[in-house]
């Protein structure tokens, strides 16, 4: 019965720590509402036909953005429960089995057979743990790409009359270290992902 222990460990282990490391996945970093621009006009950006857009601030406050994530956080919070009811059960056992074997209520060959099972019934929580994780960075991989696709998408409306040659992703901390606000499009462009968005958001969510 040694391997009881280390089985015990393990398995409060992996119920700790289970898809922990994406209860933030491709959360965006959020910044406070009132660092947005403020200006009243579209900026002069057809002298220098150059633009940027902040990006931090646009995904705090963009709808199909918010969506994606509310989305993905409740498959997040299903997929737990579901592997939690699992490790309760295999626990459950574990406890079961130690205290029969306390008292003496199984042979040696029996409690070995249930120990060896255990063993098995912890690898397979152990894979089904990892195909969990890989599902959701998968689904957060495609939501942020959606994301990003649909913003690409609206910039081709938002210039059809303004020519604009460049338009930047500007984060706090990334290659863009200065960028004067004239140039800022952030607002524009919020308002108007948002208003496509909802305007076709049942085909979207398809």
């Amino acid at each position: 019965m040694k391997n009881l222990n280390t089985i015990l460990i393990i398995v409060l282990i992996i119920a700790v720590g289970v898809l922990y490391a994406f209860h933030f996945t491709g959360k965006a970093k959020t910044e406070s509402k009132n660092e947005m621009q403020t200006t009243e006009n579209t900026p002069a950006v057809k002298d220098a036909n150059i633009a940027y857009i902040n990006i931090d601030t646009l995904l705090v406050q963009m709808d199909m953005y918010t969506d994606l994530q509310t989305s993905l956080e409740k498959k997040r919070k299903d997929l737990e429960s579901t592997f939690q009811g699992k490790v309760n059960t295999f626990q459950k056992n574990v406890a079961d089995l130690q205290n029969k074997v306390n008292k003496g209520l199984l042979t040696r060959a029996e409690a070995e057979e249930r120990n060896q099972q255990l063993g098995a019934d912890q690898q397979q929580l152990e894979a089904l743990n990892n195909t969990y994780t890989q599902q959701l960075q998968e689904e957060g991989a495609v939501s942020q790409r959606k994301v990003i696709d649909f913003i690409m998408e609206y910039l081709k409306e938002y210039n059809a009359d303004k020519n604009i040659n460049f338009v930047f992703s500007y984060t706090f901390g990334g290659n863009l270290l200065y960028m004067n606000n004239a140039f800022d499009i952030t607002n524009d462009i919020l308002k108007g992902v948002n208003e496509k968005y909802q305007a076709e958001k049942p085909a979207v969510k398809k």
